[in-house]
């Protein structure tokens, strides 16, 4: 089968996900001037809880929902999730939202490495040559080395 007729039926889910991650970006920049970093981190919050609790009523996840609602707030308020949009929200306070978006290059990174010393899990030449290419892109994108004209 030639790939270019092979079916991607999660590219247009993959797309809108990647449009509306970067344009949070955008949000934080805005809101934070406005109304500082950790008001701006809560409403980040509460506006995705208020997208994602009607996809989970259509998914037919009210009861698991409405059992565990408890455990799914505390963790809401206690993950890193909730940290780190504090965190990511400061952080985009002072700098512009394309060199803050810089920061989430290097998450898959990070995944590798927790995932390899965590759960144990192996990690091939291929993820660690990813790993590399993902690290050398950043540093270009934010101008941590400069490559010569």
């Amino acid at each position: 089968m030639n790939p270019a007729q092979t079916s991607k039926p999660w590219l247009g889910k993959f797309l809108l996900l990647a449009a509306l991650w970067g344009s949070s970006f955008l949000f934080m920049r805005l809101a934070g001037q406005e109304f500082g970093a950790l008001p701006t981190a809560g409403l980040r919050v509460v506006i995705a809880a208020l997208f994602l609790l009607p996809w989970l009523l259509w998914r037919g996840l009210r009861r698991q929902l409405a059992a565990n609602w408890k455990k799914v707030f505390f963790i809401g308020l206690s993950s890193a999730w909730a940290i780190m949009a504090c965190l990511l929200a400061c952080l985009s306070y002072g700098i512009s939202a394309s060199f803050t978006k810089t920061v989430t290059f290097v998450v898959p990174v990070f995944a590798l490495l927790y995932g390899m010393v965590f759960l144990q899990e192996t990690i091939s030449l291929w993820m660690l040559l990813c790993a590399a290419i993902i690290v050398c892109g950043t540093a270009l994108s934010a101008k941590l080395i400069r490559l010569r004209p």
